[in-house]
C-alpha cells in the first residue's frame, strides 16, 4: 500500500489545483508536482526542516479531498478531474510501480551524488550541503529533484532506491501529459477503443523518451535512471508547450506556469540557465509578435518584456539564495560557480590564447560539434547535423499543415532552434573550460549525454507542435486498426537493445550488491568497538569507484575521501608520501582495504600483529603516544 500512496496522494493533491485554476487534470498535473517540491524545498531553506512543507501539502491534500466530496455532483468539475489527463495518470502510475518496483541504481552518479543526496537528506533532515553530510561529490548542485524525490521517499514510509526512482519518472512523464492527452476531446467512441487509445497515448510517451535516449545504445538509457538530465529537458519542453498554446501563453496560468517551471529548471541543475534564456526568448517574441495589431504592440511591448525578464530575476534570484547558502556552510568547493568564468579568458581561447589545456579543448570541442556521433534514438550522428534536420523538419510541418502553422510562430521557433543549437552548444563550451576537470576537458566525458539531451528537446517540441496541428482533427479519425502498425515499427526501429530496461528490476536483481555486502561487514564490525566517532580510511588499488558505492552504502560511517589509487598504492617504499599517508591515517577510525599491493603490504604491515594486511579487511586505528597500531575489528 505504501508503494502506491504517493500517486494517490498527488492525484489529490491535484484536484485542488485543477478547482483553483479551473483547467482539466492532466493540464496542471505538472505545476502540482514542481510547486510540491518548490515548497518542501523553501520550508527546509526559510525553516530549516522539510516537515513544515511536507505537512503543509498533507493538509492541502485534505482539504483538496474535502472540497472534491462537497462539489462531486458538479458535472463541469468532474468532467475537468475524469479527463483524459486523469486516466492517462493511472495508466502512467501502475506502469511505474511495475517497472520501477524493486529498482536498484546501477549508473555511477547514481551512486557518488545523485542517490546519496536523498539519502543524506533523509538521514540528516537537512539539506545534503551540511557538513554533517556523508555526501562526497557535488554538495553544491541545486537540490530540488533530489527534495521531490525525498518527497515521494516520505510517502512510501522510508527512503529506498525504489521511491527516487519512482519519484523522477512520475515528474518526467507527467510534464508530457498537458499536451499529449489534454489536447485530444475524447479518446474513443467505444470503451474498448478508448482504453486501447489511452494506453497508446501513455506508450507513445515513454518511446517519445526511450527513441530519443542520449545513451548510446550498448550503455544504459537515461530514462531508466535518476540522472536529472531528461527530466531538465521536460520541464524546458513544457515551458515552450505553455508559449506555443496562445490562449495559455496570454493567461495568468500561463505566466505562473512559466515562472515554476524557470525556477524549478535552474534548481534541478546548473545549466538550466542556458533553458531559462531560452524560453524567455521564446515567450518574449511570441506574446510581442502575436498582439492583434500594431497599435496593441506599441502599448503593450514594454509589459511584455517586463514579464520575461520578470521570470529571469525571479529565477536567477533563486539560484543566487542557493549559492549563497552553500558558501555560508563552508568548505565546500563549488564546481559550477559562475565567480570561475572569466569573459575575457573566453574570448582569449576563441581566438587561439589562453592555456594549452584550455586550447586543446576548444578544438577537441569545436571539431565533436560537426564529428562526434551522438546518439538520436535508432540514428547516431553529430550535434549540429542533428540540429540541422530538426530544423528540415520543423520546415517541412510548417509546408505540410497548409497555413494552420501561422507563419510568425513558424519564425518564431525557427529562431528559436537557431539560437537555442548555438547557446546551447557555446554554453556547454564554457562549462568544459571553466567548471569540469581536467580529465573531463581532455576525453569531453559526458558530451554525448549532455549534447544528446538537448537535440531531444527539440524532437520534443517538434512532436509537440505537430500534436497541436492535428489535435483538432485526429480525435476524430484515431483508430487502433491504422496507428497500431505505425507505432509497432516505431518500437521496433527505437531502440529495442534498451527495452530490456525497462522490465522489473526485480526480476534482475541488484547489480551492486556485493558493495551492499561489503558496507554490511563494515558497518557490523565498527558497531562492535563502541567508539564515537566513525571515520574510514579507504585503500584501494583499483579505482574511485570503490570509494563512492562503498560511500553510499555506509550510512552512519563516513567514507574519508581519501583513499590509495592504483598509483599511489605502488609508491616505491621511501617515498615521502607514506609519511603523509600514515599521519592522515592517525586522524581516523578506521581502515578498511579493499584490494592491498606490495607497497600497502610492507608499509602498514608492519603496524599490524600478523605483520601483513589482507584484502577486505577492517582495521580498527589505534593511536597510543603517537605510536599506530592497526587491529583486525571482528
Amino acid at each position: 500500500m505504501s508503494v502506491i500512496l504517493p500517486f494517490i496522494f498527488f492525484a489529490v493533491l491535484n484536484t485542488g489545483m485543477l478547482i483553483i485554476t479551473k483547467r482539466k487534470f492532466g493540464a496542471v498535473l505538472p505545476i502540482t508536482l514542481m510547486s510540491s517540491a518548490l515548497l518542501v524545498y523553501f520550508s527546509q531553506f526559510i525553516f530549516k526542516t522539510f516537515d513544515i512543507g511536507y505537512y503543509i501539502l498533507i493538509l492541502m491534500a485534505l482539504v483538496s479531498l474535502i472540497v472534491l466530496i462537497k462539489k462531486r455532483r458538479e458535472q463541469e468539475l468532474i468532467e475537468r478531474v475524469l479527463s483524459n489527463g486523469f486516466y492517462s495518470y493511472i495508466v502512467i502510475s501502475i506502469l511505474i510501480i511495475i517497472i520501477d518496483y524493486g529498482r536498484h541504481y546501477v549508473l555511477w552518479d547514481e551512486f557518488s551524488h545523485c542517490g546519496k543526496m536523498v539519502k543524506e537528506m533523509m538521514r540528516i533532515g537537512r539539506f545534503y550541503t551540511e557538513l554533517t553530510s556523508n555526501l562526497m561529490a557535488h554538495k553544491d548542485y541545486p537540490p530540488l529533484v533530489g527534495v521531490f524525490e525525498l518527497l515521494v521517499c516520505k510517502l512510501q514510509g522510508g527512503y529506498s532506491e525504489m521511491g527516487t526512482t519512482m519519484g523522477i519518472h512520475l515528474m518526467e512523464l507527467a510534464l508530457l501529459c498537458p499536451w499529449l492527452t489534454e489536447k485530444f476531446e475524447s479518446v474513443g467512441k467505444k470503451w474498448y477503443e478508448g482504453a486501447f487509445n489511452l494506453i497508446l497515448f501513455v506508450v507513445v510517451e515513454l518511446m517519445i523518451v526511450f527513441a530519443f535516449d542520449s545513451q548510446p545504445q550498448e550503455i544504459l538509457g537515461i530514462f531508466p535512471t535518476i540522472y536529472t538530465d531528461l527530466l531538465l529537458i521536460f520541464i524546458y519542453t513544457y515551458g515552450i508547450s505553455i508559449v506555443i498554446d496562445e490562449k495559455e501563453a496570454n493567461s495568468l496560468f500561463g505566466y505562473i506556469a512559466l515562472l515554476i517551471s524557470s525556477v524549478s529548471m535552474i534548481l534541478t541543475k546548473q545549466i538550466g540557465i542556458a533553458f531559462i534564456l531560452l524560453v524567455t526568448f521564446f515567450y518574449a517574441l511570441n506574446t510581442f509578435f502575436n498582439s492583434p495589431n500594431k497599435s496593441d504592440i506599441k502599448k503593450s511591448w514594454y509589459k511584455k518584456l517586463l514579464a520575461s525578464f520578470g521570470i529571469v530575476v525571479i529565477s536567477m534570484t533563486n539560484y543566487m539564495m542557493w549559492s549563497s547558502y552553500v558558501k555560508s556552510v563552508g568548505k565546500i568547493q563549488q564546481q559550477f560557480s559562475l565567480e570561475r568564468i572569466k569573459i575575457g579568458e573566453i574570448i582569449a581561447i576563441i581566438n587561439g590564447g589562453g592555456s594549452e589545456l584550455r586550447s586543446d579543448t576548444y578544438k577537441r570541442y569545436v571539431k565533436a560539434l560537426f564529428i562526434q556521433k551522438i546518439n538520436v534514438g535508432f540514428l547516431s550522428i553529430s550535434y549540429f547535423l542533428a540540429a540541422f534536420i530538426a530544423i528540415g523538419i520543423l520546415v517541412l510541418i510548417y509546408i505540410s499543415a497548409k497555413g494552420r502553422f501561422k507563419k510568425k510562430d513558424f519564425i518564431n521557433t525557427l529562431l528559436l532552434f537557431i539560437c537555442g543549437n548555438i547557446g546551447y552548444a557555446f554554453t556547454m563550451f564554457v562549462m568544459y573550460m571553466f567548471c569540469f576537470s581536467e580529465r573531463e576537458m581532455t576525453y569531453l566525458i559526458g558530451y554525448h549525454r549532455y549534447m544528446g539531451t538537448y537535440i531531444l528537446s527539440e524532437y520534443l517540441i517538434l512532436f509537440f507542435i505537430a500534436v497541436s496541428l492535428l489535435s483538432g482533427t485526429i480525435a476524430k479519425q484515431l483508430s487502433w486498426k491504422k496507428i497500431l502498425p505505425v507505432f509497432v515499427v516505431f518500437l521496433l526501429v527505437s531502440a529495442p537493445t534498451k527495452l530490456v530496461d525497462l522490465s522489473p528490476q526485480i526480476l534482475r536483481g541488484e547489480p551492486e550488491a556485493a558493495y551492499r555486502e561489503k558496507a554490511n561487514y563494515i558497518s557490523n564490525c565498527a558497531a562492535g568497538t563502541g567508539t564515537g566517532r566513525k571515520y574510514l580510511f579507504l585503500i584501494s588499488s583499483d579505482n574511485a569507484k570503490n570509494t563512492y558505492y562503498l560511500n553510499y552504502y555506509l550510512n552512519e560511517i563516513k567514507v574519508d575521501g581519501r583513499y590509495i589509487s592504483k598509483d599511489i598504492a605502488n609508491y616505491s617504499l621511501d617515498d615521502e608520501a607514506w609519511d603523509e599517508i600514515v599521519n592522515d591515517l592517525k586522524e581516523d577510525e578506521y581502515l578498511y582495504v579493499m584490494n592491498t599491493s606490495e607497497s600497502v603490504d610492507k608499509i602498514l604491515g608492519k603496524y599490524t600483529k600478523e605483520g601483513l594486511i589482507t584484502d577486505e579487511t577492517l582495521y580498527e586505528v589505534k593511536v597510543e603516544n603517537g605510536e599506530l597500531s592497526l587491529l583486525k575489528a571482528e
